[in-house]
């Protein structure tokens, strides 16, 4: 039995080349069929926004309600200066500070905002945390289009020039998105105010309460790039607390879990709470004893952590929130492995 190209040897020149050309328009049409499907479907479906860099916290905000109490707290027991303080008329038309942030080094601060007697959950003093990003826009863009609710553009803060917007987590923990531009208020102040009554040089982290777990994990994992770092909890059956590090820096969130629907005003102040690191632990308690403690609050003498064995101090300012001093090495040089137990979750409510 002949192919076709055998059979086509004995047939007229014209009608040889007619069919040959329908031959080649069977191949090629499909081609171009679906080239052009290919085309039209890359055309409709534009490609999804990357995600800029997370460089790390930016600032961490407290509210506090002795707002010069905690200045003192701020300054002239922790050492570091206060490089902002920003003033508005109150109610009454009066000129009053509302806000004052304490540089612990050229990209962090901690910032200060006297406490609002009507502000929902006031005994939860952590305002708000400051991620810092290279392209603020950009985050703006990626975060829209992963479905999470953003502002229509992004702010120029009137005060200090930074770019940011707000963002939510899913259980309610403000996130501010913070970019210093080029040339900008925080870009000329570098170097400037780096005190060397300063006890640590670096926030390592900030902690923070976290209600819903699978929630706050599909957020930072899945949407803003973390990875888990460590875990571990109270027990060797309970996680208590995990941390997620930044995609972009070995700075870290702490996530505290709770098996309680709402906790006291003291619990809040010890889960939303910083870390400043140091390498050693002792300086810092030699330093603080030379100091005058602002009345109201509290120091705690060293201990070792059970868990990641590394040295620390806890100070709370006269609103009970914790300011965690730890080491950056293990006492003992190990490394300690994550726990293996359960995480920690809110208790549901019985029917």
């Amino acid at each position: 039995m002949m192919n076709f190209l055998e059979k086509t040897k004995y047939w007229p020149m014209k009608y040889k080349l007619d069919n040959m050309n329908i031959f080649r328009a069977v191949l090629i049409i499909p081609v171009i069929f679906f080239g052009t499907a290919l085309f039209a479907q890359r055309q409709g479906k534009p490609e999804m926004p990357k995600r800029p860099r997370l460089l790390g916290l930016a600032h961490v905000a407290f509210a506090t309600d002795d707002f010069a109490n905690s200045r003192r707290y701020f300054s002239d027991y922790l050492g570091y200066a206060e490089v902002h303080e920003l003033k508005r008329p109150d109610e009454k038309g009066d000129t009053v500070v509302w806000m004052t942030a304490y540089k612990v080094n050229d990209d962090q601060v901690i910032e200060l905002f006297p406490e609002n007697p009507k502000r929902r959950n006031n005994e939860n003093k952590l305002m708000h945390i400051g991620f810092l990003t290279d392209d603020a826009e950009a985050m703006r863009v990626y975060l829209a289009s992963k479905g999470c609710k953003v502002p229509a553009q992004v702010n120029k803060g009137k005060y200090i020039d930074n770019l940011n917007f707000f963002v939510y987590d899913p259980n309610g923990v403000a996130i501010e998105i913070v970019q210093y531009p080029r040339g900008g208020l925080t870009d000329g102040l570098r170097g400037n105010d780096l005190l060397a009554t300063r006890l640590s040089r670096k926030i390592s982290h900030v902690g923070f309460s976290c209600y819903d777990v699978d929630k706050a994990f599909d957020f930072y994992f899945n949407i803003l790039g973390f990875t888990e770092l460590w875990r571990h909890g109270p027990t060797p059956e309970k996680v208590g607390w995990v941390h997620l590090k930044f995609p972009d820096s070995d700075q870290t969130i702490e996530l505290m879990l709770s098996e309680n629907e709402k906790l006291s005003k003291s619990q809040l102040g010890s889960q939303n709470h910083i870390c400043l690191v140091t390498n050693d632990i002792k300086t810092v308690e030699t330093a603080l004893a030379g100091r005058v403690l602002p009345s109201g609050c509290t120091v705690a003498a060293p201990t070792i952590g059970k868990n990641d064995h590394k040295r620390q101090l806890n100070t709370r300012n006269i609103d009970g929130t914790r300011i965690e001093f730890m080491e950056d090495h293990s006492w003992d040089g190990s490394n300690p492995s994550s726990s293996t137990g359960k995480l920690m979750r809110k208790q549901k409510k019985q029917l």
